[in-house]
């Protein structure tokens, strides 16, 4: 697969899978429509069926014994009209019947069966009529009895063969709707068999793919992060690959050749500046305080003022000055070692640091709230809180004791972790928030003394930032809730 186009194949077998599951989705519809149909069909004759039996057997009530005849013979026995009204409204209800039955019945061959039925019906309306006039011409109803002969067997017989021809009908619909619906079940069977394949070979398709993409990445991820770390020797694989795992591989070729001419030149000059550092001005600071000092010596008898005090204490700033740069240019040049801190137990060992240093016990450090636990090397960032804490003590004024907060926020939707250091000093201008991480430019403040001043080196600030920024972090600065300053560093949780 090393020639293979990786996001072609996956989108073109993603293709496939969708075409092929539209077509089986297409099919099941289908299969389904038809089962439908069919159930449909299979009631509209069931119940077709079941209106036949109704008007045979509302037909029946009127047929043969306890019927028409019954009717008949109780009127020729007592003589009541209300027999042949009784007569007359049978044969009625018999002909609403046979008309529905006809509508109800599709086959021609049992529609002629109804036809004895409706002559009888027919019959008996004709000897209701024959009989009333008889009695009106004065005939007895004996000689009536004897002259009307009725015969319902025929009627009998087509109302059964109508039912059988029905109930057979039904059942022959009925083996026919069941051995559809198994043939349609078998084909939708089928059919899902197919598609579950199909989604089957697809899922599989994209795991083996997906698994091919991530255990390349996974091995271009680890040789990015080691080039990351500076590890510039790391071995690049499949730069031969004629896909996009191939270009990527070719782009940390390229990242790691560019990579190691920015080391080089950036190491070159940091050599450079380091040798300016420590011999070009160093040194000769270093003379012109010692010649200082055996100036005063020599001079100890005249009176020289303030300057030759002032000139000793600005060649000891330039001095730390140097060291302080120093210290910010190794600082890039270190390699972290990320461990688990505990940022509540590592301000709680500062504040004691900081105490014991400045042996004042006016000062109030503390944190406030829980403070969580981040990856990063413990002494960088244990500089980095130093460099903040003792800035926020440099900067306050005589008036009240000085007090330094630590407090922390979580940003769990982008994995953040925003540490808060308020002092409850002076402030500054927010138009100066981004000037105050300038390296060698220290802040001023009105209250302070010309020695402190001088003591400053304008370096804390941005070597807090460059620790901050090679864990992935940033510092900025703004007005405290105390209307001191506040310092917000930004790390990841």
């Amino acid at each position: 697969m090393k020639n293979l186009p990786i996001l072609w194949m996956s989108r073109g077998s993603g293709l496939v899978l969708v075409l092929a599951l539209g077509m089986t989705w297409v099919q099941l519809s289908r299969l389904h429509t038809e089962l439908e149909q069919a159930h449909k069909q299979w009631l509209t004759e069931t119940r077709a069926s079941e209106a036949a039996h109704a008007h045979i057997s509302a037909i029946r009530q009127h047929v043969g014994f306890g019927g028409l005849i019954h009717a008949f013979k109780n009127y020729l026995l007592r003589g009541e009209p209300a027999y042949l009204a009784q007569v007359a409204r049978a044969a009625t209800r018999i002909a609403i019947r046979l008309d529905a039955l006809k509508i109800t019945l599709r086959n021609n061959e049992m529609r002629a069966y109804l036809e004895p039925v409706r002559q009888m019906t027919d019959h008996y309306r004709e000897q209701v009529k024959v009989i009333t006039q008889q009695r009106r011409a004065g005939r007895s109803l004996q000689e009536i009895d004897r002259a009307v002969r009725f015969d319902d067997q025929p009627a009998l017989e087509a109302l059964e063969k109508i039912d059988a021809a029905i109930a057979q009908n039904a059942d022959a619909a009925n083996r026919a709707q069941l051995a559809r619906q198994a043939e349609l079940r078998r084909a939708l069977v089928r059919t899902q068999r197919n598609l579950s394949l199909v989604v089957l070979l697809g899922v599989v398709f994209q795991l083996l793919t997906t698994r091919y993409l991530v255990h390349h990445l996974r091995k271009a991820a680890q040789t990015f992060d080691e080039l990351a770390r500076g590890h510039t020797n790391v071995p690049i694989l499949y730069t031969d690959y004629q896909n996009e795992i191939g270009d990527l591989a070719r782009s940390a070729e390229v990242f790691r050749t560019d990579r190691d001419r920015s080391l080089q030149q950036a190491h070159e000059e940091l050599q450079r500046i380091l040798a300016t550092l420590s011999h070009d001005l160093r040194e000769p600071v270093r003379k012109s305080r010692l010649l200082s000092g055996k100036i005063r010596q020599e001079l100890e008898d005249v009176p020289t003022g303030k300057f030759a005090d002032r000139l000793t204490r600005n060649l000891q700033q330039m001095e730390r000055q140097l060291d302080r740069v120093a210290d910010y240019m190794a600082i890039g040049q270190t390699t972290l070692r990320p461990e688990p801190v505990d940022l509540t137990a590592l301000c709680e060992d500062l504040f004691d640091q900081i105490r014991a240093r400045h042996g004042r016990p006016d000062i109030c450090l503390a944190t406030q709230g829980e403070l969580p636990e981040v990856q990063g090397d413990q002494k960088l960032l244990a500089q980095m809180l130093l460099e903040l804490i003792e800035n926020a003590l440099k900067f306050h004024d005589d008036e009240g004791a000085a007090a330094v907060t630590v407090s922390c926020t979580l940003d769990t939707a982008n994995r953040r972790v925003l540490l808060h250091v308020d002092d409850n000093g002076p402030g500054f201008p927010q138009s100066e928030s981004e000037n105050l991480f300038e390296l060698l430019r220290a802040g001023s403040n009105a209250r302070q003394t010309a020695e402190d001043y001088l003591a400053h080196t304008g370096t804390g600030l941005a070597i807090a930032r460059k620790i901050a920024r090679l864990h992935r972090g940033e510092i900025t600065a703004t007005t405290s809730p105390t209307a001191g300053c506040r310092m917000i560093i930004d790390l990841p949780a």
